[in-house]
């Protein structure tokens, strides 16, 4: 999952480690053996630099990934309602701005 979340992360543009652990609240040991990982792959550039950035099989299997796993999420979606997939991203908008949403947020 880990190494997901850092395709994901930087198939959006090339961010530097610090960006990446902070967007995936991770420690920075746990971004660096990560990005290790995915430049022994091939996925990924230099781990060293200062930015992460896919090469083009890391695009390529970042596609892959979200095209298989983008049924089964919109069939959750679809399962439990709009009002609360709604809810559900109010909710979590909120926590990565460091609180909960109170009733004037909803």
């Amino acid at each position: 999952m880990s190494v997901f979340m850092v395709l994901r992360a930087a198939s959006r543009g090339a961010v530097s480690p610090t960006e990446l652990t902070r967007q995936l609240s991770t420690h920075p040991s746990a971004t660096t053996r990560t990005s290790t990982r995915l430049v022994r792959s091939g996925t990924t550039a230099d781990a060293r630099r200062l930015t992460v950035s896919l090469t083009d099989e890391g695009r390529r299997i970042v596609g892959l990934i979200a095209r298989r796993i983008r049924p089964e999420l919109q069939r959750r979606f679809d399962a439990i309602g709009l009002d609360r997939v709604t809810e559900l991203l109010d909710t979590l908008h909120a926590f990565l701005r460091g609180g909960v949403p109170d009733s004037s947020e909803q």
